[in-house]
Order: structure tokens, then C-alpha cells, then sequence
């Protein structure tokens, strides 16, 4: 028999574990592709004669800013350097979500070392720059409607704060995310809010939000000051304010901007936005379909948009009203959405589908013969449903 080597072996296992482990430490590049560009914006640097030094802007505006005429509203986001990349992903994103119209966000950026210049004591220099130089510009430049909302955080939130009770026509929003507040602003919030409620009609049009970081983020005193004021406002400002304060206790300082900015813009223009209808009741408080109708009118008088209520809208009232019993006047809004929408295969597709359910079925059959026409002529991926909804009420 032979003998076995200890050495070898041991020599042996050695290389085996040198070159596992020379594998294990061997860098491994991860696959490349194409790299991901995103188109934000572009830059503008002007003259600004209220500062009388030059400064820059960032721009950015609509998709369809070239191929239309209409008129726009402006955002306009202080300390632009930082914020301007988020908030360009926040609106495109909230529009195609049908929370706001399509607009044009300015960032307002800061020259090296002017901030604390801008927002301390150099305030009131820096408000004439924003009003004469920036607005000016970008109202004599491009197409913009009467809307416009300013957006601030810390000291630039506190900024905005402070110009909202001094000026608060000039912006139809602001929107402020942890501002730095020192105790005084209360009394002039409360000299403000104390105005005779005929000097206050000026907050009707208007939208105020904002937010504030934890305790251990934002400090017990200025957490308390934007606290009272919020109070403040509850108790005293017009109902008919547009106005909202968020504490964000799970938020740092720095974190808040992003929420405060989604949640502002989603504020700012909640009259954009379908109406928030979950019962007969609601649909009821809202006027009906008179109340819906007139709000999409004044929408399409602010915001360039189309008058009509939506197709699809009017499809969900339909559901919500015949799920809250209301069966006869959800039929009957839907038989008008038909003949409103003659082309629409889902007018036609939900009407069937309340037919069917308040055991109509032979009203059900012809709406869904009807949809499945409409969607054979328009070559529509929903004929195989029809047809088989079809089959399903025939039996």
C-alpha cells in the first residue's frame, strides 16, 4: 500500500484556498449600458439691475411649449442650485397624474456666498430682485398666465413666510418647507389675521402650505412658532382659504423639501384636480352634476383646459351612485355620457355593466353590442373582454 503524503496534501489544500480566495477578491464590473441623461432644463445668466450684479436662472418649461399657444403658470423655486431637479421630477410626474397643469418652474439660484446676504438682511433687496428682475423677465419672455407660486426652504421657507403676510397678492401660492422663524413673526401674524375679515378677502384666491421637521430637527421654539401660527390661521383666515400645515415628525431638516414641495404643488392646485367623490353624499355637497360641470368651467377659464367633464369621470359617478342605491340616476347619467361620448367604447362598456347588475339585461346586451362595434371599428385591444362579457349575458 502506499503511503500518503501529509505535505503534499497540505500543499495541495494551500494552492486550493490561494486561489479561491484570489476568486473571491477579484473585482467584478458590473455590465455597462447606455448611460441615462435626463433633460431638466437649461441655464440663463442675466444682469440684474436690482442687484447690480449678474445672476442665473434655471428654466425649465412645458413639453408641449413649442407646439402650442397657450399661456402657462409659473413656479418659481427659491435656492434653485438644490431644489430645481427634484421639483422639475415632482411636476412632470403630478401632471401625468392629472394633478396639475402643465407649467413653466424657474429656479432662483444663489451666487457664491450671497444667500445669507439675500434672505438676512439684504431681504428686502432680494424680494424687489425677485419681483422686478426674475418675474419681469420671465413674463416678458415667455407665455405665461396670471398664476404664480413661490416655493422655500429654512431660511428661504422663512423667507417666504414673512412675504406672504407683507405681499400676499403678489404670489397666488406659497409653499414654505422648514422655515427658520424667529418669535416676532408671530405678532405679525396676528396683527395680520386680525385685520377686518373685509381686508382678508384677499386670501380667497390665495394657497399657503406649509411644514415643519421633528423636534429634535427643527428645535422646540421654532417648532412652537409655526405651530401658533398655524393656529392662528385655523382660527382666523376666511374658509375659503387654500391653506395647509404638515408636521413631518419622521422627517430631518433637509429631508423636508421634497415632501413639502409634492404636497404644496398638489395643494396649489386642487382645483385642477377631479373632484374627490366617494359618495352620493359628497357628489351631492359638490352641487351634482351642475356643481361638477361648473367646476370644469372656471378650470378651463384658469387653466386652458377642455370644459367638458371627463368621460371617464362621469363613468365613476355612475359606479359610486348606483353602489349608494341611487340606481335610476346613475343610469340615467350614464345614458347621457353616451350620447355625450358616441365614440367612447368604455361610455358604452359601463353602461352595460349597471344594466347588467340592476338585471336589465336586455338594455346590458345592446350597450355592450354597441362597445363591441365601436371597438372593432377602432381596432381596440378590448374585444376579446366584450365578447366575452357579450356571451356572458346572452346565457
Amino acid at each position: 500500500m502506499q503511503l500518503i503524503n501529509i505535505k503534499n496534501i497540505l500543499l495541495i489544500l494551500s494552492t486550493v484556498i490561494s486561489i479561491s480566495v484570489i476568486a473571491e477578491n477579484k473585482k467584478i464590473e458590473p455590465p455597462k449600458g447606455e448611460a441615462i441623461t435626463y433633460q431638466a432644463g437649461f441655464h440663463y445668466s442675466f444682469d440684474s439691475k436690482v442687484l447690480s450684479e449678474q445672476r442665473e436662472l434655471l428654466i425649465h418649461l412645458p413639453d408641449d411649449y413649442e407646439k402650442s399657444d397657450k399661456k402657462y403658470p409659473v413656479i418659481y423655486v427659491l435656492d434653485g442650485n438644490g431644489h430645481f431637479k427634484h421639483a422639475t421630477s415632482a411636476i412632470t410626474y403630478l401632471k401625468t397624474q392629472n394633478f396639475m397643469p402643465e407649467a413653466i418652474l424657474i429656479g432662483i439660484t444663489n451666487n457664491s456666498g450671497t444667500r445669507g446676504r439675500d434672505l438676512g438682511n439684504g431681504s428686502d433687496k432680494f424680494w424687489s430682485y425677485i419681483k422686478s428682475d426674475v418675474v419681469s423677465f420671465i413674463e416678458k419672455n415667455y407665455r405665461t398666465s396670471k398664476h404664480k407660486t413661490i416655493f422655500g426652504h429654512s431660511m428661504a421657507g422663512a423667507f417666504v413666510m414673512r412675504r406672504f403676510i407683507e405681499d400676499p397678492s403678489w404670489f397666488n401660492s406659497y409653499i414654505a418647507a422648514s422655515p427658520g422663524m424667529r418669535n416676532d413673526v408671530v405678532k405679525e401674524y396676528q396683527d395680520f389675521f386680525t385685520q377686518n375679515q373685509s381686508k382678508l378677502e384677499v386670501l380667497q384666491n390665495q394657497s399657503f402650505y406649509f411644514t415643519m421637521a421633528g423636534v429634535a430637527a427643527e428645535g422646540t421654539e421654532n417648532l412652537q412658532i409655526v405651530t401658533e401660527i398655524a393656529a392662528l390661521i385655523k382660527q382666523k383666515a376666511p374658509k375659503t382659504f387654500n391653506w395647509g400645515y404638515q408636521y413631518l415628525p419622521q422627517h430631518a431638516h433637509m429631508t423636508t423639501p421634497y415632501t413639502t414641495f409634492y404636497e404644496g404643488i398638489t395643494q396649489t392646485f386642487n382645483d385642477y384636480q377631479p373632484p374627490k367623490i366617494a359618495s352620493y353624499h359628497e357628489y351631492n355637497e359638490q352641487g351634482g352634476m351642475k356643481g361638477i360641470e361648473s367646476r370644469y368651467q372656471k378650470r378651463a377659464a384658469k387653466y386652458q383646459t377642455a370644459a367638458e367633464v371627463p368621460d371617464s369621470l362621469v363613468r365613476r359617478l355612475g359606479g359610486i351612485l348606483f353602489d349608494d342605491d341611487h340606481k335610476d340616476e346613475a343610469l340615467t347619467l350614464l345614458v347621457t355620457n353616451t350620447k355625450k361620448h358616441p365614440e367612447s367604447i368604455w361610455a358604452f362598456n359601463a353602461l352595460a355593466r349597471l344594466y347588467d347588475q340592476n338585471e336589465q339585461y336586455k338594455k346590458s346586451l345592446e350597450s355592450f353590442e354597441k362597445a363591441l362595434e365601436l371597438a372593432k371599428q377602432q381596432k381596440s385591444q378590448g374585444i376579446s373582454y366584450l365578447e366575452s362579457e357579450i356571451k356572458r349575458v346572452k346565457k
